[in-house]
């Protein structure tokens, strides 16, 4: 199972709704639900036996200091349930913007990367699954500078494999994109394509969409992969690439991923599953299959909410209201009963007279809408309770304030 991007929202998300304000704290936790209840349905559905991350586990793990960063890292934890035990060899993640910053930030806070990979495993690795190789790369130094980015550089030459020599097949894992110059992005896209934004001088990288045209072509011709998987775009895309291997020209696709959030701009969110056969002697296309998922729209959610609650408000006043009508149309007294009641009220006229009586049945059905109404409130009263309650759930944010286990 591949995952994009769940990058649960912060206060740096959302600033507009204020830091600790209780706007965002309802924000989060939806935020959180949707991610565990999505992760959670996926797993029992599939049932997959490894588990792929392509970064972005956090809204903004690296402005975060570690108070805060901890907090975030348990609601990562809960929301996609990452194991803290001898489980832990199953999930595998490579970092991304929203993890530990772009290749400046790494190079003057080498602590960000170090606390990331104490808790989310090393930012460089290569693990077997089946008969394949996943090639997992620190993507946010590989155009910058510094120690870590000739560590990452030094790890994929390692890779280098011998002209005519038969290895294993590889997918190569990058949390940034490759390049795309001809912006397009198959069938699957559900917004315009980025054109591409760099900040930051010459290997000083303070924000970059995708890879740089040298560094793909050297990471490609390295690696030499059979699949590439990528995330950061939010959106779905696949692209084609080419590169040199053995003198020759290889068509390689590249598969980014959606974003696993509801609440990350993309209004399809999605996942990949993987089939990867034992048999390394097989063809790639054969060896590696592929299958794109798409998860619930919250606004399809949200519009389900919506008409049940319309549904419950005409239910339970629906009744009362009619039996007023009823009898405010069967009165053989012509006119408005308001305005007469009225005239009755400024008269102190409510002794005998036959209307008196009729504003009286009509008093008693009023009395009925208004137990309607109360119903009504206690109802939406018992739905929210509950609402809050399985909410939380799934919320490390609420089960912190309601003190839910």
């Amino acid at each position: 199972m591949v995952v994009a991007d769940p990058q649960l929202v912060d206060e740096y998300t959302y600033k507009q709704l204020g830091n600790g304000s209780y706007a965002l704290a309802f924000t989060e936790a939806v935020c959180d639900a949707y991610v565990k209840r999505a992760f959670r349905t996926a797993v029992r559905k599939f049932q997959p036996q490894e588990f792929l991350f392509l970064g972005d586990l956090f809204g903004q793990g690296a402005r975060s200091d570690d108070g805060v960063w901890h907090r975030l890292r348990r609601r990562v934890d809960a929301a996609l349930y990452w194991p803290r035990d001898n489980g832990a060899s199953r999930y595998f993640n490579v970092v991304g913007n929203h993890d530990v910053g772009y290749s400046e930030v790494i190079r003057h806070y080498p602590g960000i990367l170090a606390r990331f990979e104490k808790w989310y495993g090393t930012s460089n690795f290569v693990k077997r699954v089946g008969g394949v190789d996943f090639v997992g790369v620190n993507a946010m130094v590989l155009d910058g500078r510094g120690s870590v980015a000739d560590d990452t550089w030094t790890f994929i030459d390692g890779l280098s494999r011998k002209k005519g020599e038969r290895s294993v097949p590889r997918v190569l894992l990058t949390h940034l994109p490759l390049p795309n110059p001809l912006q397009k992005c198959g069938p699957h896209r559900n917004s315009a394509v980025i054109p591409g934004r760099r900040l930051g001088g010459p290997r000083e990288i303070m924000y970059q969409d995708y890879l740089s045209e040298e560094t793909a072509r050297r990471l490609l011709e390295t690696v030499q992969p059979e699949l590439i998987l990528s995330g950061h775009d939010h959106d779905q895309c696949e692209v084609r690439h080419v590169y040199k291997a053995d003198g020759e020209n290889v068509n390689v696709n590249e598969i980014t991923v959606g974003t696993f959030s509801a609440l990350n701009g993309n209004v399809d969110p999605s996942f990949l599953m993987l089939s990867i056969g034992d048999d390394s002697d097989r063809e790639a296309t054969e060896l590696i299959q592929h299958k794109l998922c798409f998860l619930p729209s919250i606004r399809k959610v949200a519009k389900v909410y919506r008409n049940a609650g319309v549904f419950c408000i005409l239910f339970l006043l629906g009744l009362p209201i009619g039996e007023l009508i009823t009898t405010m149309k069967s009165s053989d007294d012509s006119g408005n009963l308001l305005a007469r009641s009225r005239y009755e009220l400024y008269s102190r006229r409510f002794e005998c007279t036959s209307f008196g009586r009729l504003t009286d049945e009509n008093l008693l059905h009023c009395r009925r809408v208004l137990i309607g109404v109360f119903d009504l409130i206690v109802l939406l009263i018992f739905i929210a309770c509950g609402f809050i309650f399985f909410l939380a759930r799934d919320s490390m944010i609420l089960q912190q304030l309601l003190r839910i286990e």
